[in-house]
């Protein structure tokens, strides 16, 4: 059973991929934090922020300056590829 739910959102996902070079939806102003994609997903923060470092959740980049301190940039446009959720922007 996890194989066949695995194999489904492989091919969502490459759905996902090769739809966006041809259209894609509108996104809201701005990108989420990664608490904002926490709560989107339904994990932590701390999830959302090693996935991106490591690699294993490509929504986005992370930075480090001199100090240790990291920045992370979310992409609302790799965030709907990876996990098909179009950020909306926030209700301001």
């Amino acid at each position: 059973m996890q194989e066949s739910a695995l194999a489904t959102e492989i091919a969502d996902r490459v759905v996902r991929i090769l739809t966006a070079g041809m259209q894609y939806p509108k996104f809201g102003k701005g990108s989420p934090t990664t608490q904002e994609v926490a709560q989107l997903v339904g994990r932590d923060p701390t999830w959302v922020r090693e996935g991106i470092e490591k690699g294993w959740f490509p929504i986005g980049i992370c930075t480090t300056n001199s100090s240790g301190h990291r920045s992370f940039y979310i992409s609302p446009k790799m965030l709907w590829e990876v996990t098909g959720i179009v950020w909306e922007g926030r209700n301001e």
